[in-house]
């Protein structure tokens, strides 16, 4: 486990021990800051408990945010109650700002009607600002009255000044 190729037949016994003591203090810092890369058996059982009280509390932290990987068979019934809560608030505010890890059916019917109405905010607002993917068919009438009066009043405003663009001119 060391850094190198180390030759212990020409080490002296202290410095043999030293080494020994640097390799066991590796593996516990190994062991205390990455989990599955250590070897649990060169620990004391004292280092062996802090270590899985360490894991346990990585895990949990791992469960509440999302980061990481989560075993939820090492979480207590509350924490798994706590981390069962935390994932679907972190399911619906993926769900209400579009991103593509949202899973729909843990929706309940009032958060899938308030995503849909999260969607539709954020298509219009494409559409209003001409950024993102703008989705026509998807806005209502007056939405599209809206769009059409904005894009006339910005013609207009720019033949005041001796330019226009066709492509915003709505109808002869």
């Amino acid at each position: 486990m060391g850094y190198g190729l180390c030759d212990r037949s020409v080490l002296t016994l202290e410095e043999a021990k030293q080494v020994a003591d640097a390799e066991r203090r590796r593996n516990l810092l190994v062991c205390e800051t990455t989990i599955g890369l250590c070897d649990k058996s060169l620990l004391t059982p004292s280092e062996a408990e802090k270590v899985a009280k360490i894991q346990k509390e990585q895990n949990h932290l791992n469960c509440e945010t999302g980061a990481g990987s989560c075993d939820h068979s090492l979480l207590s019934p509350s924490e798994a109650a706590e981390v069962k809560e935390l994932e679907r608030e972190h399911n619906l505010l993926a769900c209400q700002t579009g991103r593509t890890l949202c899973d729909r059916s843990l929706l309940t019917p009032a958060e899938a009607e308030e995503v849909a109405v999260a969607e539709h905010q954020r298509g219009l607002l494409a559409c209003k600002t001409n950024s993102g993917f703008c989705n026509d068919s998807l806005l209502n009438p007056s939405e599209v009255r809206m769009l059409c009066y904005r894009d006339e009043t910005a013609t207009l405003g720019l033949r005041s000044w001796g330019h226009f663009l066709r492509s915003l001119l709505v109808g002869p």
